[in-house]
């Protein structure tokens, strides 16, 4: 299971919070998590609340990003953060936390390059002849493009996959097994296109089988 953006959000802003609470506690300071504050006949609780003899600070934590800025009821909230700060004497400090955005790299043919080059290497990777010398390469299942450097000349692109193997001849579908691969592949334009050259490096993971 993938897990959801909504939920990589919320563990930016919370692992934000956490940062700065340790950094304050490096520099002397007395420190609360969601702090209720009693204001107005009511409650507001401050996600962190730090003091030390010279000073009291209140921090309000707001994921932004996407290109959003802070919508009416944020800004509410901040409205009302800096007020109730301002009655108790406190600094008010608002951080807003930018999470990196998603980015999803396709690259046309990687699959199939990937896995003709490994079927057409005169001898399989010692690796994967240990599970078996018949060992046959089925398919490979790219999972992620880590990075990709381009060059005048060429392009190189890392990843990790999954690499499907039938270990012996004659098994059926069901009987495949897989394991986790990283691999270094280099492209080169070719009349406009790019063209799969080589794999210049790929290592398999069997520690699992």
């Amino acid at each position: 299971m993938r897990l959801n953006q909504m939920y990589l959000n919320r563990g930016y802003h919370d692992a934000m919070i956490l940062q700065y609470k340790d950094t304050l506690l490096s520099q002397g300071f007395n420190v609360a998590l969601e702090k209720k504050i009693r204001f107005a006949e009511s409650v507001f609780i401050a996600d962190l609340f730090a003091s030390n003899n010279e000073e009291t600070r209140m921090y309000e934590f707001k994921l932004v990003g996407n290109g959003k800025m802070p919508n009416t009821k944020q800004k509410e909230t901040i409205r009302r953060f800096k007020e109730i700060a301002a009655a108790i004497n406190a600094k008010p400090f608002v951080v807003y936390v930018n999470p990196p955005e998603k980015k999803d790299i396709e690259i046309e043919g990687l699959e199939e390059g990937l896995c003709a080059h490994i079927k057409t290497e005169s001898n399989l990777p010692l690796i994967l002849e240990e599970l078996s010398p018949k060992a046959e390469v089925i398919s490979v299942d790219v999972r992620r493009v880590n990075n990709v450097s381009i060059s005048s000349n060429y392009i190189i692109v890392t990843g990790d996959a999954t690499i499907y193997l039938r270990l012996q001849p004659g098994d059926d579908a069901d009987a495949l097994e897989s394991f986790p691969m990283s691999f270094k592949a280099e492209y080169v334009p070719n009349d406009g296109k790019l063209s799969f050259l080589k794999i210049q490096e790929y290592s398999v993971d069997t520690s699992g089988w």
